[in-house]
Protein backbone atom coordinates (compact mmCIF):
# COMPACT_ATOMS: atom_id res chain seq x y z
CA UNK A 1 0.00 0.00 0.00
CA UNK A 2 1.11 3.55 -0.90
CA UNK A 3 2.80 4.89 2.74
CA UNK A 4 1.47 8.64 1.61
CA UNK A 5 -1.97 7.51 1.01
CA UNK A 6 -2.27 5.50 4.04
CA UNK A 7 -2.78 8.02 6.56
CA UNK A 8 -5.27 10.33 5.22
CA UNK A 9 -7.36 6.50 4.93
CA UNK A 10 -6.92 5.51 7.81
CA UNK A 11 -8.76 8.93 8.83
CA UNK A 12 -11.53 8.24 6.46
CA UNK A 13 -12.13 4.82 8.00
CA UNK A 14 -12.18 6.29 11.40
CA UNK A 15 -14.91 8.64 10.95
CA UNK A 16 -17.06 6.91 8.62
CA UNK A 17 -17.68 3.81 10.90
CA UNK A 18 -19.95 5.50 12.82
CA UNK A 19 -22.03 5.11 9.73
CA UNK A 20 -21.42 1.91 9.56
CA UNK A 21 -22.83 1.25 12.43
CA UNK A 22 -25.33 3.16 12.18
CA UNK A 23 -26.71 1.07 9.17
CA UNK A 24 -26.70 -1.87 11.13
CA UNK A 25 -30.17 -1.66 12.16
CA UNK A 26 -31.76 -1.00 8.62
CA UNK A 27 -29.56 -3.85 7.18
CA UNK A 28 -30.59 -6.32 10.06
CA UNK A 29 -34.18 -5.00 9.34
CA UNK A 30 -33.63 -5.58 5.25
CA UNK A 31 -32.30 -9.01 5.33
CA UNK A 32 -33.73 -9.96 8.62
CA UNK A 33 -30.33 -10.78 10.58
CA UNK A 34 -30.56 -11.02 14.35
CA UNK A 35 -27.45 -8.52 15.43
CA UNK A 36 -27.47 -5.01 17.88
CA UNK A 37 -29.42 -3.62 15.02
CA UNK A 38 -32.69 -5.89 14.98
CA UNK A 39 -32.08 -5.40 18.85
CA UNK A 40 -32.56 -1.78 18.64
CA UNK A 41 -35.51 -1.92 16.32
CA UNK A 42 -37.09 -4.63 18.69
CA UNK A 43 -36.58 -2.06 21.48
CA UNK A 44 -38.30 0.64 19.71
CA UNK A 45 -40.52 -1.19 18.81
CA UNK A 46 -41.84 -2.57 22.35
CA UNK A 47 -40.92 0.36 24.11
CA UNK A 48 -37.69 -1.26 25.93
CA UNK A 49 -35.99 1.94 27.04
CA UNK A 50 -33.19 0.47 29.30
CA UNK A 51 -32.27 -2.06 26.00
CA UNK A 52 -32.21 1.07 23.75
CA UNK A 53 -30.07 2.85 25.93
CA UNK A 54 -27.59 0.11 26.38
CA UNK A 55 -27.91 -0.31 22.81
CA UNK A 56 -26.83 2.81 22.30
CA UNK A 57 -24.32 3.11 25.03
CA UNK A 58 -22.57 0.30 22.92
CA UNK A 59 -22.58 1.98 19.36
CA UNK A 60 -21.48 4.96 20.94
CA UNK A 61 -18.53 3.41 22.83
CA UNK A 62 -17.45 1.41 19.30
CA UNK A 63 -17.80 4.48 17.40
CA UNK A 64 -14.92 6.24 19.85
CA UNK A 65 -12.64 3.46 20.65
CA UNK A 66 -12.40 3.55 16.49
CA UNK A 67 -12.23 7.49 16.52
CA UNK A 68 -9.62 7.04 18.97
CA UNK A 69 -7.67 4.31 17.85
CA UNK A 70 -7.41 5.95 14.48
CA UNK A 71 -6.18 9.30 16.28
CA UNK A 72 -3.28 6.80 17.91
CA UNK A 73 -2.52 5.25 14.71
CA UNK A 74 -2.21 7.63 12.38
CA UNK A 75 1.38 8.63 14.14
CA UNK A 76 2.47 5.47 14.59
CA UNK A 77 2.06 5.03 10.52
CA UNK A 78 3.68 8.99 9.88
CA UNK A 79 6.50 9.90 12.41
CA UNK A 80 6.04 13.60 11.26
CA UNK A 81 2.54 13.87 12.74
CA UNK A 82 3.68 13.28 15.99
CA UNK A 83 6.31 15.60 16.37
CA UNK A 84 5.32 19.06 17.68
CA UNK A 85 5.38 22.46 15.15
CA UNK A 86 8.58 24.40 14.60
CA UNK A 87 8.28 28.11 15.46
CA UNK A 88 10.63 30.21 13.72
CA UNK A 89 12.27 32.84 16.23
CA UNK A 90 10.98 36.80 16.07
CA UNK A 91 13.87 38.15 14.28
CA UNK A 92 13.44 35.95 11.43
CA UNK A 93 9.22 36.59 11.56
CA UNK A 94 9.72 40.23 11.41
CA UNK A 95 12.47 40.34 9.28
CA UNK A 96 10.36 39.01 5.98
CA UNK A 97 7.68 41.37 7.12
CA UNK A 98 10.35 44.72 7.53
CA UNK A 99 11.81 44.00 3.62
CA UNK A 100 8.53 44.12 2.26
CA UNK A 101 7.03 47.14 4.34
CA UNK A 102 7.20 50.75 2.69
CA UNK A 103 7.86 53.56 5.02
CA UNK A 104 5.91 56.84 3.26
Amino acid sequence: MLPNALVPTIAVIGSLLGYLIGGLVVVEWLFQTHGIGNLLYAAVRSCDFPMLEAGMLVMAAVTALDAALGDVLQPVLDPRLGQPATVRPASLRGAASRAGARSD
